[in-house]
């Protein structure tokens, strides 16, 4: 009955007596197949493929000749007028470490 139709807009022009939902279920069970007997077969993930997103030069390379200063400085700063005292040494060693660290990371290397 339906043969002739191709899609639902087609399908409307054989209609018989206007009652368009009846014809659409109609058409649409003559046309559903059974998947009972089809085989069914696994999907496999496309495998990814990624470009490398690490560089291996820094953008703003690490310039030594800008760090010494800032060292000599920050050590002449705190050790200008310090005596050796074993109980002490550790935890001034940590601080100026640090401080000067901090100085470094402040002219904002990449690495």
């Amino acid at each position: 009955m339906f043969a002739e139709a191709k899609d639902a807009k087609e399908l409307i022009e054989f209609a018989p007596g206007g009652d368009i939902q009846s014809t659409l279920q109609a058409f649409f069970k003559e046309r559903s197949t059974s998947v009972e007997n089809v085989p069914v077969k696994r999907l496999r993930r496309p495998k990814l493929i990624f470009e490398n997103t690490f560089r291996l030069e820094p953008k703003k390379p690490f310039v030594s000749s800008r760090v010494e200063p800032i060292v000599n400085k920050t050590l002449e700063e705190f050790l200008e007028n310090v005596k050796y005292n074993s109980k002490t040494v550790h935890s001034l060693g940590a601080h100026i470490a640090e401080k000067i660290r901090n100085r470094v990371v402040a002219l904002e290397y990449d690495r």
